[in-house]
C-alpha cells in the first residue's frame, strides 16, 4: 500500500493516473494500491470508448455525417444512465424478504440417503434415463431369395438377401 501522495509524485504513473490519484485524495483516500489507479484508468478508457461507439451508432442512425456531435454523446450518456439505473433497481423491502424466507423455510428438506457415490435425483428426472424402447420390426421374406452366403465385416457368414429395401427393415420407437 502506498500513500496517494506518493502515487501523485511518482514518475511511473501517467498524467491521467496522477489526476485520478488527485481526485481520490480529494475524496479522502489516504492509501491505495497503485494497481487501483491502473484499474480505474482501464475502466475510464473502456467506458469512454463504448460511449463514443454508441454515439457513432446514434449519429449514423439519424443519417447525419460520420462526425459525432455533442447531442449524440449526450443521448448516448442518457441512454446508458437509464439502462444502468433500470438494471440496478431497488431490492424488495426487508419485510417482504423475511416473509418469503419464512414460507420457504417451512418446507422440510428430505433426508439424504445413506449411500455412497453421486447423489442423483430419481431416475425419471435424470436426463440420462432411457425415454424410449426399441423394437425391431419383423422382416417380410421374399420368395425370390437367393440362398447364397456372404461374410460380413465381422467375419460371420450370413445369408445373402436379394431385393431388400430400407422400408422392410424398420425400427419402431415407442416413447413413454
Amino acid at each position: 500500500m502506498n500513500s496517494v501522495r506518493d502515487i501523485i509524485e511518482s514518475d511511473d504513473v501517467p498524467d491521467t493516473g496522477k489526476r485520478l490519484a488527485c481526485i481520490l485524495e480529494q475524496m479522502g483516500v489516504e492509501y491505495c494500491d497503485p494497481v487501483v489507479i491502473h484499474q480505474l484508468l482501464e475502466f475510464m478508457h473502456k467506458y469512454t470508448k463504448d460511449l463514443l461507439k454508441d454515439s457513432l451508432v446514434y449519429c449514423r442512425h439519424a443519417k447525419k455525417s460520420d462526425e459525432i456531435e455533442p447531442e449524440d454523446v449526450q443521448f448516448a450518456i442518457r441512454t446508458r444512465v437509464s439502462v444502468d439505473s433500470f438494471s440496478r433497481s431497488q431490492p424488495p423491502p426487508l419485510s417482504f424478504m423475511k416473509t418469503l424466507a419464512e414460507t420457504t423455510n417451512q418446507i422440510k428438506i428430505p433426508n439424504l440417503p445413506q449411500k455412497f457415490g453421486a447423489l442423483l435425483p430419481d431416475e425419471k428426472f435424470c436426463l440420462s434415463s432411457t425415454n424410449y424402447q426399441v423394437k425391431a420390426g419383423k422382416r417380410k421374406r421374399d420368395s425370390t431369395e437367393d440362398e447364397g452366403t456372404i461374410i460380413n465385416l465381422n467375419g460371420i457368414p450370413e445369408k445373402k438377401v436379394k431385393n431388400t429395401s430400407p422400408a422392410e427393415e424398420k425400427l419402431k420407437f415407442q416413447f413413454k
